[in-house]
């Protein structure tokens, strides 16, 4: 273990998961336990002084040398004898059905097993249905961001337009990131997502129906600014209320593969539909076509927190 893990995690864990919340949970969690107790992530002890006067023992499994050193006071407070076992609760030193219960707050989430993680968010439709979205989503701003300047030049544009309107997608992209992420904070992500997506095909529309002028191109540039990336803290938010945060890097990672891909394409197609028909129209409609597509995929996505079998306390 690295000094961050082994030193300074288990005392700021031991602070974190202080205070009257967390004592009603450790109170609720500890009342019907007797006997022996295997204690899987015994940390800093926080538990040890709501074990009740039926509790005879506690085996405890942690890693971090530091948290028993945090644990011995309490220890010593409470009076239970406390026999460290093991560091890894994947692989216990005990017998089957050598202890009465088995305890285990908070700790789940860093036992790693990162087959089940994939395998549990292969099987399940919304992890696919937001790579999906999210190809939609860099299609369209690479395709934007590539071929907009070459498109208004060809529109008979001045350069300075094209140049400016790049900057007013970058200044709206802030506002409409922080906006977006803060609209997933009290309504559902998918709901605010499908929205963003079909809210871009209504600004392409208007930008192909509207006369070409600058302003026309500016406004445009604003308001594709605000949809820029205000789809990623909402496709990141949903990776982590449906899975959880213990392997959200992982598989936000996945989900943005398909933005990659996306991409690619909004970059490659933009220059060679170009090419071959001296137009950037069918582009345009594709990007238009893609905006609904996205949103039908987003719209459905079941946004429940996976449920798993893990008791906080249980008989073992």
């Amino acid at each position: 273990m690295g000094f961050y893990a082994d030193q300074v995690l288990p005392r700021f864990v031991d602070k974190a998961l202080g205070g009257a919340p967390f004592e009603k949970l450790r109170k609720r969690v500890t009342a019907p336990l007797s006997g022996e107790v295997l204690e899987i992530g015994f940390g800093s002890g926080r538990n040890v002084p709501y074990y009740g006067d039926a509790v005879t023992r506690v085996r405890a499994v942690d890693p971090a040398v530091v948290g028993r050193k945090l644990a011995a006071a309490r220890v010593e407070e409470r009076g239970i004898p406390v026999e460290y076992i093991g560091l890894d609760g994947e692989r216990l030193p005990i017998e089957d059905e050598s202890v009465d219960h088995v305890l285990t707050t908070w700790t789940l989430c860093t036992i790693p097993d990162v087959r089940q993680a994939l395998t549990e968010a292969r099987a399940h439709k919304g992890l696919w249905l937001l790579t999906g979205g999210f190809f939609v989503c860099g299609f369209q701003i690479v395709f934007i961001g590539v071929h907009l300047p070459a498109y208004l030049l060809d529109r008979q544009m001045p350069p300075q337009v094209g140049v400016w309107a790049l900057a007013l997608i970058g200044f709206f992209n802030i506002i409409g990131t922080v906006g977006s992420g803060w609209l997933g904070g009290f309504m559902r992500k998918k709901k605010v997502l499908a929205t963003i997506y079909l809210l871009r095909a209504v600004a392409i529309s208007l930008f192909l129906l509207a006369p070409l002028t600058p302003l026309s191109v500016y406004l445009f540039a604003a308001a594709f600014g605000i949809l820029w990336l205000s789809t990623v803290p909402l496709t990141n938010g949903l990776v982590a209320q449906i899975f959880g945060v213990r392997y959200l890097a992982m598989l936000s990672g996945i989900v943005f593969f398909g933005h990659q891909v996306g991409s690619f394409f909004g970059a490659y197609l933009g220059g060679y539909l170009f090419d071959r028909t001296g137009s950037y129209d069918i582009v345009w409609m594709i990007g238009i076509g893609l905006s609904f597509v996205a949103a039908a995929l987003n719209w459905p996505i079941d946004d429940q927190a996976i449920e798993r079998v893990q008791p906080l306390a249980q008989a073992a």
